[in-house]
């Protein structure tokens, strides 16, 4: 492949990242070489360097799968590896057993001894290769300070992230426009990336149900006179930011009623606040992440809502990846701890370990009485 690349050499006529064989080859030089290093390391540095240049120009569909398959392999894949070599060992060293027993039985003993010995060997050697294998997993994962149990994760590699984000947005590239004037940014594409742990196809997929979902609901150009029922009980707005630079999507639990509303709409004024919360966040150029906070004080059966609450983190997980920076459960009473063990369940995982519960005077820890609802600042005795 790289004596090809000399010979594939850029010319003013046809530059390097616009020829398919070259970048073919950049490919398959990048994949050999991740296939001479030990499990769980990184892309070394010229192989980023070459990733990254190809995912400036479009690329098709076969480099974004060549760039899958640059990523080094997670945990899981390793441990379903070792069971794959595990088994190869089985099929090739029992058949070997086998023929053994039967030559004995035959009374060649002499051959069967040969091809027992074959087999003692085969299983030495086997050992011995999956002793260093096991070995050079444990060095990556000492050099990357895990004691021997760290992975190299794709949404911790900066330069990996922004080409194979790069890439992905070339696939939408003929999108265009969508909703409130919001077009497909790396921005975006990296969320995904990162939702979807490294897995390229897996976020292609999911971006481009987002896009799908974002042409038919449309939830930027959703106003106040669309929830007008729900928006007036003011039981979810956007309102400040909080320390980290969070924008705040606040919820008062004590004023929805389950027996009384109507989820469709219940499901807009999610969106509504969503959307009115991310653009608070671009308005101080602060975080993209939001800080969902749940004021529980009142909390009672009617508002054990939990088709609300499953559509809120399914909306949170499938749609706006990411962008959940921490979730503050707020003045919780004894109550609402059988309801905890109902819904828990069904919040993703990445964004239950964001979830924090927090008492009522320690509110201003987390969020400064300058971007606390007045609501809020007269209830502590703040409001002056």
């Amino acid at each position: 492949c790289q004596y090809l690349l000399k010979l594939l050499a850029p010319s003013p006529a046809q530059p390097a990242a616009r020829n398919p064989l070259t970048r073919i080859m950049t490919f398959e030089c990048c994949w050999l070489r991740h296939e001479s290093c030990g499990p769980g390391q990184a892309p070394p540095e010229e192989d980023k360097i070459a990733l990254a240049g190809v995912a400036n120009d479009s690329l098709h569909d076969q480099d974004l799968r060549a760039l899958a398959q640059s990523r080094p392999r997670t945990q899981d894949e390793r441990w379903w590896q070792g069971r794959r070599a595990i088994l190869v060992d089985v099929m090739i060293l029992v058949p070997m057993l086998t023929v053994a027993f039967i030559v004995r039985s035959a009374g060649f003993d002499k051959l069967a001894s040969l091809a027992e010995c074959s087999t003692a060997m085969a299983l030495v050697v086997s050992l011995v290769l999956h002793w260093r294998a096991g070995r050079r997993a444990s060095d990556a994962g000492d050099d990357a300070g895990g004691g021997g149990s760290a992975t190299w994760k794709p949404h911790a590699d900066a330069d990996w992230q922004s080409a194979t984000a790069l890439a992905l947005l070339a696939r939408f590239e003929g999108v265009g426009e969508l909703d409130g004037g919001f077009r497909m940014d790396a921005k975006t594409c990296r969320r995904f990336l990162i939702a979807w742990k490294g897995d390229v196809e897996g976020a292609a997929f999911g971006l481009q149900k987002y896009v799908e979902w974002r042409k038919k609901t449309r939830p930027a150009e959703i106003t106040v006179e669309d929830v007008k029922t729900e928006h007036a009980t003011k039981k979810g707005y956007a309102h400040g930011i909080d320390r980290l630079g969070h924008p705040v999507f606040w919820a008062f639990v004590s004023r929805h009623d389950r027996f009384n509303r109507d989820l469709e709409e219940t499901a807009k004024l999610i969106l509504f606040t969503m959307e009115d919360a991310l653009r608070i966040g671009q308005r101080y150029q602060s975080s993209d992440q939001i800080c969902l906070v749940f004021d529980l004080s009142g909390f009672g059966t009617k508002s054990m809502d939990i088709e609300v609450v499953k559509r809120l983190f399914l909306v949170l997980a499938r749609f706006y990846p990411e962008r959940l920076g921490r979730v503050l459960l707020w003045n919780a009473p004894l109550v609402f701890n059988g309801f905890w063990q109902l819904i828990s369940p069904f919040i993703d995982p990445v964004s239950f370990r964001k979830i924090k519960f927090v008492g009522e005077q320690n509110i201003v820890e987390a969020i400064g009485p300058a971007m606390l609802p007045d609501e809020i600042l007269t209830r502590l005795g703040l409001k002056r």
